[in-house]
């Protein structure tokens, strides 16, 4: 059952060619240029490594909780969540938000303490809660990844790679709850009896890209640099996914340039195969 699951899933999202075929020099150790529209796969560099996702992770972490709660459900903050490690909005024990401004903090600030008042509260712990996010990560085609908790901080076990990230982002921005919070740059979040906090979205391609979406930050020492976002470029609407980089926003960047190009070249029907960037960036026709 499984490799019929995994069959059709190449189908409708297929790697056309090897990662090498058309050149774009990213330090990341995995990358991934997908058609949001359709799925296709338009380039990728060790799109199935399995890797640490970091805060990318909380993707899934959405996802789930807006499938398994309400908006206006109210969690309450245990000391284990309020003792969760940066980044996080400095909940206390005892504490009452939100679903909604829980998430809000997971999409923008990428707080790990709202991570897990979110699992402990939908899930009933951190185990059962993960054990929610691998069932909804297999049922979205996503075979290769595997979570131990909401956050992504480093743990033994999770991982994660370029192709699923893909997958995962490209059913999240189906639902418009996700894509209205994903897509806020600033948001007020009410403290209880304290001053209200201003957090701040951490994709920067929202003030960069004027075709960007909704997108998801990572990062932690072992991980290095992650990032999943979609965004809309010379017509092309792209998901672009980094694993392990260096220099992130600059292989963002690379990306969404060559992923436009790309789908331009399969849009006009020039060609089949994306190999003909590579062939003309040689000629000096490609910028």
């Amino acid at each position: 059952m499984k490799f019929m699951i995994r069959f059709f899933l190449a189908l409708s999202l297929s790697l056309p060619v090897a990662a090498g075929a058309y050149n774009i020099p990213v330090t990341a150790k995995a990358a991934i240029i997908v058609n949001a529209d359709n799925g296709e796969v338009l380039w990728a560099k060790n799109p199935h490594l399995k890797l640490q996702p970091a805060s990318t992770t909380k993707v899934l972490t959405g996802i789930v909780a807006l499938e398994y709660a309400s908006m206006s459900q109210v969690c309450s903050v245990s000391e284990r969540a309020a003792g969760t490690q940066a980044s996080r909005i400095n909940l206390r024990p005892g504490d009452e938000l939100p679903v909604k401004d829980l998430i809000y903090a997971l999409l923008l600030k990428s707080a790990n303490d709202s991570a897990v008042v979110l699992a402990e509260n939908i899930g009933g712990s951190i185990k059962q809660f993960a054990a929610m996010m691998n069932a909804k990560a297999r049922a979205i085609g996503a075979f290769d990844s595997n979570f131990v908790n909401p956050h992504g901080l480093t743990a033994r076990g999770q991982y994660t790679t370029a192709y699923d990230l893909a997958l995962m982002l490209r059913y999240a921005i189906q639902k418009p709850a996700f894509k209205e919070v994903a897509l806020t740059r600033e948001y007020m979040l009410d403290m209880d009896n304290r001053r209200p906090v201003r957090i701040k979205n951490h994709n920067r391609l929202l003030w960069k890209e004027e075709g960007a979406g909704a997108g998801k930050t990572g990062y932690t020492r072992a991980a290095r640099h992650c990032y999943v976002g979609e965004v809309t470029k010379d017509g092309a609407h792209l998901i672009v996914a980094i694993l392990g980089s260096r220099t992130p926003w600059q292989d963002v960047e690379l990306l969404i340039e060559r992923g436009a190009d790309v789908y331009a070249t399969h849009a006009t029907g020039a060609t089949n195969d994306i190999r003909a960037g590579r062939d003309t960036q040689k000629k000096g026709k490609a910028s």
